[in-house]
């Protein structure tokens, strides 16, 4: 994992667990960073919570223009274009679910996904949430889906957040057949370079 991954981590959680405090009326601060997993511990007096956070994105191409653009990378793409865009945004949320439920985090640990979408507005995804599945294999004390979003005429735009510990639990696998402009196992190759 590089600074960048590590930077852009504190920031999503420390964000998370500023809305998180006031929420349910505490005082949790930034301790550590995790060993392995989950990625950071927070503090409140002798309680601790774990957060293990994981991005989403439209698509592979958005996905590389973050993080290349992120790390500076040569050659890394400027523009993005979608379709779909909202179906592939909500797909990929499911995507990562799915593969962060597979594994052990231990207790206390929460599960943050965030998004940063060019285009799509609090109200636009609010609509979607019920699409979202829970795995029937959940490690995580809760489960929440935040994100910084875009401000236009119909829309205020700034961060949001949702607890999707209690969404529609999946019964059974779905494996997406494609995410606009590309399969599910090339948007994993660019997120995995985070990850």
């Amino acid at each position: 994992m590089d600074s960048i991954q590590k930077q852009n981590e504190q920031v999503v959680g420390d964000k998370f667990i500023n809305w998180y405090n006031k929420h349910i009326n505490a005082s949790f601060r930034y301790y550590s960073r995790g060993f392995e997993a989950p990625d950071l511990v927070y503090c409140d007096g002798n309680n601790e919570i774990y957060l293990e956070v994981t991005g989403a994105y439209y698509n592979q191409l958005d996905a590389a223009i973050r993080w290349q653009n992120a790390r500076r990378k040569e050659n890394a793409p400027k523009s993005w274009r979608g379709v779909n865009c909202d179906d592939s945004l909500i797909e990929h949320i499911n995507i990562r679910l799915e593969e962060k439920c597979k594994k052990s985090y231990g207790k206390n640990c929460i599960l943050v996904i965030y998004v940063r979408p060019y285009i799509t507005s609090i109200e636009e995804l609010a609509d979607r949430l019920s699409e979202i599945q829970i795995p029937e294999r959940n490690p995580f004390l809760k489960i929440y889906l935040t994100g910084d979003f875009p401000d236009s005429t119909k829309s205020k735009g700034g961060y949001q957040c949702w607890e999707i510990s209690k969404s529609i639990r999946k019964t059974q696998r779905i494996i997406p057949a494609g995410i606009a402009g590309g399969n599910a196992a090339e948007l994993e190759n660019i997120v995995q370079e985070r990850e």
